[in-house]
């Protein structure tokens, strides 16, 4: 085959190509089926400070202003952050404490905290506000959510 011949099918194939994605384009998004997304969030926390959570908090509730996610955002804690949410450290927290209470009763938000960490640090759970839950593995669940769940971090 001449190096013409072999120019010319290339020219051809890239036609028809750009004909195909042209005309998929052109398909009428309501003709074809499409599935709801459902929001489903997950706060990154990191740095596990009081601060990194009053942040995430306040991104929390702007986002929920913006799309109104299906489902609370999933705040999922296995840190130093915890102590910032126990009842003792109400009066130290309060801005931070009242920002999670509020946020969790408007099902804006779900905090769960681990209780693997909460033994770890001899954290007595009854040391929690009504509006913490527990869950028996932070990183377990963390990876459920995503992997599982199709939660995504934001």
């Amino acid at each position: 085959m001449t190096l013409q011949k072999i120019a010319s099918i290339g020219l051809l194939s890239l036609i028809l190509l750009c004909s195909v994605t042209v005309q998929a384009q052109q398909i009428n998004p309501t003709s074809a089926k499409t599935t709801p997304l459902e929001s489903r969030y997950l706060a990154r926390i990191t740095l596990n400070t009081p601060a990194e959570l009053k942040d995430a908090l306040l991104r929390a509730q702007a986002l929920a202003s913006e799309q109104q996610p299906d489902k609370p955002i999933a705040f999922i804690l296995h840190g130093q952050e915890i102590y910032s949410l126990l009842n003792e450290n109400k009066a130290q927290y309060s801005q931070l404490f009242s920002l999670a209470d509020d946020l969790s009763q408007k099902k804006i938000v779900n905090i769960q905290v681990c209780s693997s960490w909460l033994k770890w640090q001899r954290v007595h759970q009854g040391s929690l506000p009504h509006f913490v839950e527990r869950v028996d593995y932070a990183p377990t669940e963390i990876d459920r959510l995503l992997q599982q769940e199709g939660y995504t971090y934001f």
